[in-house]
């Protein structure tokens, strides 16, 4: 979706009824950096992880901000997994809590992918 919205592309968003977990790369190698660099062993040995878990549409809408020319069409439909979990004993055990926001991901994203365009193709 954001990659088309950078180059052009139509794109057809499918899962539009679903609620989503929004999670920036950044964040999860954060994430993993932490873990592998903590002087301990955890308790746990399997992690839930979650960024900002929002509606398809509001990303959407989101990222037409960005880009109003974007040619986004929203499918209906849910993914049919939830989305939403635990993550007390990351939080406890790591200390790693999420920095970026849907919007922020979305925004630092599409401005990545529209930088790769303008490199590979100057107006």
């Amino acid at each position: 979706m954001i990659e088309c919205a950078a180059y052009g592309k139509p794109y057809t968003v499918p899962f539009g009824d679903d609620v989503i977990d929004w999670q920036y790369v950044e964040d999860i190698s954060r994430m993993i950096l932490q873990a592998l660099n903590l002087p301990h062993k955890t308790k746990t040995r399997v992690f839930n992880t979650q960024g900002d878990v929002r509606p398809v549409v509001e990303g959407v809408k989101y990222l037409k901000t960005l880009a109003p020319e974007a040619d986004l069409k929203i499918e209906a439909g849910v993914f049919g997994i939830p989305w939403s979990y635990g993550t007390a004993p990351l939080e406890n055990e790591i200390g790693f809590k999420p920095r970026y926001s849907m919007e922020e991901g979305v925004k630092k994203t599409y401005e990545g992918f529209n930088s790769r365009r303008l490199l590979s193709h100057p107006r």
